[in-house]
């Protein structure tokens, strides 16, 4: 049998599960946020808000929205040439070119001459 969950839309109108986890883990951060001001609930303590704890959920979900949704308004094309500069080669085998750092400021003649 198939389930199928409901997600929010974006703004160009198709679901997403990512902007579903995004809008959902904001929703719980603020709801616990709100609930904190209050210690208690009829007898429930609600644990203190904590913006670390919040950020450390909360970050990994946005990013997963923004980046999905960065790398589909890149396209396919230009997504696969950044995934492949980024695994260091290029179309056809070419590696990329290496950045070699700067020469070193110092030589072997001044080494020489403060001893």
């Amino acid at each position: 049998m198939y389930f199928r969950v409901p997600m929010f839309k974006q703004s160009d109108g198709t679901p997403s599960a990512s902007f579903t986890m995004m809008a959902v883990g904001f929703g719980l951060i603020s709801l616990w946020l709100l609930l904190s001001i209050l210690e208690e609930i009829a007898g429930v303590p609600i644990r203190e808000f904590s913006g670390g704890e919040a950020m450390a959920y909360f970050t990994p979900l946005a990013m997963l929205y923004f980046g999905r949704r960065w790398t589909s308004e890149m396209g396919t094309e230009k997504a696969n040439q950044l995934i492949s500069s980024i695994r260091g080669s290029v179309g056809g085998g070419q590696t990329t070119p290496s950045i070699a750092p700067p020469p070193s400021e110092t030589s072997e003649g001044s080494e020489s001459q403060q001893k």
